[in-house]
């Protein structure tokens, strides 16, 4: 299909000029002679002149990021995915081979540099692949760029108590979801610090040389932070 013009609302390329040339939902398409039908779980947008890269839809924590990939496959080449909680997801696929700007566990904020698009993976042409999910249900990213949709609330504020076993809460949830992307702890983030939150966080203390005493503190907060 030919480009659409797409002003958003809250940006995903360096400026908030937007082109769809694939929309969310049922498409045919064909790569290397082979057509196909299929759900696309998300939007394809290319870039304005000299505007190729790309931001974080919203603040969050990064979950996963590769920027290695130079050839066809994986399918999403190089990736970022973002946690923003509230149930919601972001995606950024087929990026520029090493432009990838983030790494697992950062924090990043809304409009923060993530890197480049690029055509790695299945792709046919530089673009940005941009996908949301809530609730770990792929959703249609269009009315959240527009502004017609928002993923609610102060998503990434942290209050930075001093957390222990038995405690509940989102800081909870936060430290649930840093200790998954630095040392792939495998928690469910259900702000609930149990003993298998305290095990990861005791395995992560112990791996970066801070007192392992399955607290986290304010030097334990530090550095899965990288402040």
């Amino acid at each position: 299909m030919a480009k659409r013009l797409l002003v958003a609302a809250v940006p995903v390329t360096a400026t908030n000029t937007h082109y769809i040339t694939s929309p969310y939902g049922i498409r045919t398409i064909t790569v290397g002679g082979v057509t196909s039908t299929g759900m696309h779980n998300g939007v394809d947008i290319v870039a304005s002149c000299g505007a190729d890269y790309i931001v974080a839809f919203e603040s969050g924590i990064v979950t996963y990021a590769r920027g290695d990939v130079t050839g066809n496959t994986p399918s999403e080449g190089n990736s970022v995915y973002i946690d923003h909680g509230n149930g919601y997801k972001t995606y950024y696929f087929h990026m520029k081979p090493r432009s990838v700007l983030v790494k697992a566990g950062d924090l990043v904020r809304r409009g923060q540099k993530i890197g480049y698009m690029g055509t790695t993976g299945n792709s046919t042409g530089v673009h940005l692949h941009f996908g949301i999910k809530l609730n770990n249900a792929w959703v249609d990213p269009e009315p959240y760029l527009t502004g017609l949709k928002n993923m609610g609330g102060e998503r990434m504020t942290l209050t930075l108590r001093t957390l222990s076993q038995g405690m509940r809460g989102e800081d909870v949830k936060t430290l649930q979801q840093l200790l998954n992307a630095k040392i792939n702890a495998g928690l469910v983030p259900d702000g609930k610090f149990g003993p298998l939150t305290h095990a990861a966080l005791t395995r992560y203390q112990a791996a970066n040389r801070l007192l392992a005493d399955g607290k986290c503190g304010p030097a334990t907060w530090s550095a899965l932070l990288g402040v």
